[in-house]
């Protein structure tokens, strides 16, 4: 697994739980430019779209794209049925496809996501896709 960048984006508001964060963060080597987190702004509590998912990038060049529907959170985890959907990527070679439908759904979206944090996250760092 190559590890390049992580981002966390948070409800969390308060000073303490935001420092656990990024202690959290910086035992398992994760510091800036590596590491960003953001709490965006709520207008309300409960209901606020938020994605969750992770897309692993591997040394072999394979990608895994992981889309769930469990907050981090406990109870979450641990009390509620939660569903999840993941798919393994190859890497592409001169005989694969130059594009496909979900590749650029996905990166059309997070490049929406990105410019957005950029323009209202004063500490993301970030390459452009």
């Amino acid at each position: 697994l190559l590890l390049l960048q992580v981002l966390v984006v948070h409800g969390h508001s308060d000073h303490d739980r935001v420092t656990s964060i990024l202690s959290e963060a910086a035992a398992a080597g994760l510091t800036p430019p590596r590491f960003a987190q953001h709490a965006p702004p709520l207008p309300i509590t409960f209901g606020t779209h938020h994605s969750k998912g992770f897309i692993l990038g591997y040394e072999d060049g394979s990608v895994r794209v992981i889309i769930h529907t469990a907050n981090y959170i406990y109870a979450d985890c641990n009390n509620k049925t939660q569903g999840l959907w993941y798919q393994d990527f190859p890497p592409k070679d001169l005989e694969s496809p130059r594009s496909s439908r979900f590749e650029e759904s996905l990166l059309d979206y997070m490049g929406w996501v990105l410019t957005w944090l950029a323009a209202n996250c004063a500490c993301l760092y970030y390459q452009s896709w």
